[in-house]
């Protein structure tokens, strides 16, 4: 358990708490939302990883009833939200607690649009402007990362494979941001090599396309110059927290507290990046978005899928020849 004078907040404009235990805090900030039933959404990967034994301890220990969501599938389906919001309805949930990677926390942000807003949700994709038929209020969410690149917890668009099309639909409103973002290094520690650095890609395309953008955010320019800048002071921090505490606490420990500095460094950043997901210019993500849906139409195609930040890091030289600002 992290005390809380050791964990970091700021909002941005999502309320974002940060720091080793911090996933422990999240029932202290579903019940300061006026949280009564609370509708926990994840995966079977990340429960069996053990990381939602202690979400349910601390929602029990200050008697928030929950139910859990766990049956969804690393390229979400319209099938999969519809699912999670008639258990959201059911049992008369209030907040959606998201758990778990990009897609996690995707059909977490989306369910909160299916309990309110008469389907289907394919009149909602942002190519066609469905994004103007999306009010508010929606259920508050409280979304914890599992992984360290995607950027969901604090991204304002949810990305669903819609039955009808058999493709993949980005579903885009600044009403679907989190109100509260938790970042808890620690709950990335079960994953695999393979995926700690595909994640890590994902988090580096942020960045690169926040520095890269060609219709930047005007808080991005203020940024740009590496040396100096917020970004380069986490890391450089990070680093020194790494090796200060690897002398003191041995190898595991001094990963776990320095790389959670530098994480810091892609989440200051991912909500410039997140807005580059859906722009055709910006090649990384735009282009691989649409990979998983070809392989699903592709009945004989048997291949693992890549991880999204591996199908990233993939475009980035392609892209590098055409514009030449990497």
């Amino acid at each position: 358990m992290t005390d809380a004078h050791d964990l970091v907040a700021w909002s941005f404009p999502t309320r974002v708490l940060f720091g080793q235990g911090a996933a422990a805090q999240c029932a202290n900030e579903a019940h300061q939302l006026g949280a009564a039933r609370v509708l926990l959404v994840s995966d079977r990967g990340v429960e069996q990883a053990g990381l939602l034994d202690a979400i349910r301890d601390a929602l029990d220990a200050v008697g928030l009833p929950h139910e859990s969501v766990l049956d969804i599938s690393s390229n979400p389906l319209e099938s999969e939200v519809l699912g999670a919001a008639r258990v959201f309805d059911d049992f008369k949930a209030d907040l959606v607690l998201g758990i778990g990677g990009g897609s996690v926390l995707d059909v977490a942000k989306l369910v909160r649009l299916a309990v309110t807003h008469p389907g289907p949700l394919a009149q909602y994709d942002d190519a066609i402007g469905g994004g103007d038929k999306i009010n508010g209020p929606l259920p508050n969410m409280v979304a914890i990362p599992t992984t360290a690149g995607t950027g969901s917890e604090v991204g304002r668009s949810g990305v669903v494979t819609i039955q009808a099309t058999n493709r993949k639909t980005v579903i885009f409103s600044p009403l679907l941001l989190p109100e509260v973002a938790i970042l808890d290094p620690l709950m990335t520690q079960t994953m695999p090599p393979s995926m700690t650095a595909a994640t890590g890609m994902d988090a580096l395309t942020h960045c690169i396309e926040a520095y890269a953008s060609i219709g930047d955010h005007p808080d991005g320019r203020r940024h740009r110059t590496w040396r100096g800048s917020p970004l380069s002071s986490l890391a450089q921090s990070g680093h020194r927290r790494r090796q200060r505490l690897e002398g003191a606490l041995g190898h595991a420990q001094g990963c776990h507290d320095g790389c959670g500095g530098i994480s810091k460094g892609p989440r200051r950043l991912s909500f410039v990046g997140t807005s580059a997901f859906g722009r055709a210019r910006h090649a990384p993500r735009a282009r691989q978005r649409d990979l998983p849906a070809c392989c699903t139409r592709l009945q004989s195609c048997r291949r693992p899928r890549p991880h999204r930040g591996g199908r990233s890091s993939a475009w980035r030289p392609r892209r590098r020849r055409e514009h030449a600002v990497f």
